[in-house]
């Protein structure tokens, strides 16, 4: 719960502080535009069709994967490594309208450690993803089929696993993409993962705060 609450505050608090930059350049850029030229009004940023996001963002995974160590040499006791640990997730997305987004992404999470093994689980995804296209602030939501794995790592022969499954997963979630500066900001995200797998059958919740760029693409002609 600490680890929840603390990641919780972290993620407001960058938020808080990205929105307050993009207002500081929003007004910057009005002031220079006002003393250069009356007439003028300054563009607000905007994505182009054909501009190409790429992301990276840590975070933390909510009822993710977990190890479970249990000793029977004199009575069943048993021992979880949590369900709440770090994890983080790289992608890119091609926008082919401004709104409308092919995503790419891809999902590390931790399945802590326990007894010596340590469990990490992944997840690669291709979707959509739609956004408000004009703005500092741009909201978005996405949805994307994809595969999940996992694997272990040390000594696993006294261990009876559920490592090293696989199966389908769905991401789908949204979150909000911050352009505090020219061509780059903030990104945060919450998304839901439903795991469908023979041993595994759960919904991760991976909530993360990164960083964006962004390519030009194709300018609107006049």
């Amino acid at each position: 719960m600490r680890f929840t609450r603390s990641l919780a505050s972290v993620t407001i608090a960058l938020v808080v502080f990205g929105l307050f930059v993009a207002k500081g350049i929003q007004a910057q850029t009005a002031s220079d535009a006002g003393t250069t030229s009356t007439a003028s009004t300054p563009q607000a940023p905007h994505v182009n069709a054909g501009a190409v996001d790429l992301n990276f963002e840590p975070g933390g995974v909510f009822n993710g994967p977990t190890l479970v160590a249990c000793d029977v040499s004199s009575s069943i006791v048993c021992t979880s490594s949590g369900k709440t640990h770090i994890a983080g997730k790289a992608g890119a997305t091609y926008w082919m309208t401004p709104s409308l987004g092919l995503n790419f992404d891809f999902v590390m999470m931790d399945g802590g450690k326990i007894s010596g093994v340590t469990e990490n689980a992944y997840t690669a995804h291709v979707g959509i993803q739609f956004q408000n296209s004009h703005g500092t602030v741009r909201p978005f939501l996405e949805l994307a089929p994809g595969y999940y794995g996992s694997f272990l790592s040390g000594d696993t022969s006294g261990f009876v696993s559920s490592g090293n499954e696989s199966g389908a997963a769905v991401k789908m979630g949204g979150g909000v993409r911050i352009q505090a500066w020219k061509n780059s900001g903030l990104k945060c995200s919450v998304d839901a993962l439903p795991v469908f797998s023979s041993g595994v059958h759960q919904t991760p919740v991976i909530m993360t705060l990164g960083w964006f760029w962004q390519s030009k693409g194709r300018a609107k002609k006049d």
